[in-house]
């Protein structure tokens, strides 16, 4: 069964299944719900403690999993979004958006990403001016 992860999919897994927490047996050849009712069953298998204990935790871990990335890619489209909406003016005094209180995210990374250019560039001199050249970049002194 290889198809593309679906988190809403998966989502509406864990939230069909048996309330949880689930847990072990004490022999650890079946996976219990709170009510003791048997959600998995190891019968005639070797070493399956391993899968118990994985089938058992699953029921908590994978909605939390699901949780922390839906609220990681909330994240990720929000500053998206705000880089995305500000159009900002860059002039001699610096980003003119109106609600800006210095450099925009999106100047901040094109500063540093011309400061890491310079930086290369002045890798190929020679050792003692590179050094300089690096501090001067950076705003630092010997």
């Amino acid at each position: 069964m290889t198809t593309a992860f679906d988190p809403r999919a998966a989502m509406a897994r864990c939230k069909a299944a048996s309330s949880g927490p689930w847990e072990p047996s004490a022999a650890k050849n079946d996976v219990l719900d709170p009510k003791l009712d048997i959600i998995a069953c190891f019968c005639e298998r070797e070493d399956y403690e391993a899968d118990a204990e994985f089938i058992a935790h699953a029921r908590e871990d994978l909605p939390a999993a699901l949780e922390a990335l839906e609220e990681a890619q909330g994240g990720w489209n929000a500053a998206a979004a705000e880089l995305a909406r500000h159009d900002c003016n860059v002039g001699e005094f610096g980003c003119s958006a109106p609600d800006s209180k210095g450099p925009c995210t999106k100047h901040q990374l094109a500063e540093a990403q011309g400061r890491i250019g310079a930086i290369r560039e002045a890798a190929e001199l020679a050792p003692e001016v590179a050094i300089a050249t690096i501090l001067a970049i950076l705003g630092e002194s010997e």
